[in-house]
C-alpha cells in the first residue's frame, strides 16, 4: 500500500497533495538555509489535515488563473493557469483581445501575455446567428512577452471612432509612462515572417519588449506610485488625452496613428492662402472671358 493510499485510508477527510507539490515545497525548503533541513530524512511524514491544508494554502497561493467567459452562454472560451506568478496584476481588456501582466517568481521578472481572439477558419452563419447556441468558438492566439520594469498600471488608449491604431500605456515602476504599439503585443508574431503577415505589417517575434526614451510620454517629468490612468478621445480621431494620477498630476495627449488630421506646426498658412486666392481669381478671369466668346460667337 502506497504512502496516499495509507493517509486516505488514516485520514479520509484530508486532502492528499500531489507528489510534485511535495517536492516543490522540499526544493524552496532547502534553499531558506535553515539548519533544521539538515534532520529532515529523521522527521516524521507529514500527516494531520491541518498541515495538509497549510500545504495547499501555499502552494495555491501563487497560482494566476484567467478565464475568458462568454457572459450570454456562460460556457468558458479560453482558461490558463500561471504557476508561481505574484503580484502585482494587471489588465487589460477592449475589443477582441485581452492583455494581462503579472511578476513570474520562476524566472524573476515581469511577464505579458496578449490574447487576440478570432473568429477562426469557420464562419458563422449571420443570417441565422444566435448568441446561445453558437457551436463555433472563437480561435485564440496567445503570446507571452518579458518587460524588463515592473508594472504598475495599464490603460488602452481611445479615440473619437475607433479607428486609429490602440497603443498601450505602461506606468512604470522608475517613473515612466511606457507608450507600446499594438504591433509589439501582436501574439500572432512568428519566429519567421512570412509573406502574408508582412503585407499586414506583423514583425518576426522577439521575446523581450524594447522600452526606448523616446516611448516614454512623461519625457523627464517623474511619476512614482501611479494609481491610475485614465484616457479619453478628443475632438480629433488621431488625438487620445491621457491623465496619469497618483503621487502626482499628469496629463497629456498622444497620437499612435500620428496626427493625420491635424495641419503642422510650421505649415505654410501665407503660401496656401496665396494659392486659393489665385485660383479663385483664374477661375473668375476664365469664367468673364468664356463668356464673352461665347457672346462674339453667338453674333457672327
Amino acid at each position: 500500500m502506497s504512502v496516499r493510499e495509507k493517509f486516505l485510508e488514516k485520514y479520509p477527510e484530508g486532502r492528499v497533495p500531489a507528489k510534485s507539490t511535495i517536492q516543490d515545497l522540499i526544493k524552496k525548503w532547502r534553499t531558506t538555509g535553515n539548519v533544521s533541513n539538515m534532520k529532515r530524512d529523521k522527521q516524521p511524514t507529514v500527516r494531520t489535515p491541518e498541515a495538509v491544508a497549510n500545504v495547499q494554502t501555499i502552494i495555491g497561493r501563487n497560482v494566476l488563473s484567467v478565464y475568458l467567459i462568454d457572459v450570454v452562454s456562460g460556457s468558458v472560451v479560453f482558461s490558463a493557469v500561471h504557476k508561481r506568478s505574484l503580484e502585482p496584476i494587471h489588465l487589460v481588456h477592449s475589443e477582441n483581445w485581452v492583455i494581462y501582466s503579472y511578476f513570474s517568481d520562476k524566472s524573476r521578472r515581469t511577464e505579458i501575455t496578449t490574447l487576440d481572439l478570432y473568429e477562426g477558419k469557420t464562419q458563422s452563419n449571420t443570417t441565422a446567428f444566435s448568441s446561445v447556441w453558437n457551436p463555433i468558438q472563437p480561435m485564440v492566439e496567445r503570446q507571452s512577452y518579458i518587460l524588463p520594469a515592473s508594472v504598475e498600471m495599464m490603460k488602452e488608449t481611445i479615440t473619437e471612432k475607433g479607428i486609429t491604431s490602440k497603443h498601450i500605456l505602461v506606468a512604470l515602476d522608475n517613473g515612466g509612462v511606457l507608450e507600446l504599439p499594438w504591433v509589439l503585443l501582436d501574439p500572432r508574431r512568428p519566429l519567421a515572417a512570412t509573406p502574408d503577415l508582412r503585407e499586414e505589417a506583423v514583425i518576426p517575434y522577439v521575446p523581450e519588449l524594447p522600452t526606448l526614451p523616446e516611448a516614454i510620454i512623461n519625457y523627464n517629468q517623474t511619476l512614482l506610485r501611479v494609481s491610475g490612468i485614465h484616457t479619453s478621445p478628443s475632438g480629433l480621431e488621431s488625438t487620445c488625452l491621457v491623465t496619469v494620477y497618483g503621487l502626482d498630476l499628469f496629463y497629456t495627449r498622444v497620437a499612435p496613428s500620428k496626427t493625420f488630421d491635424m495641419l503642422k506646426e510650421d505649415f505654410d498658412y501665407i503660401l496656401i492662402t496665396a494659392v486659393l486666392v489665385g485660383l479663385t481669381v483664374s477661375a473668375f478671369m476664365t469664367k468673364r472671358l468664356a463668356a464673352r466668346k461665347a457672346l462674339k460667337q453667338a453674333w457672327k
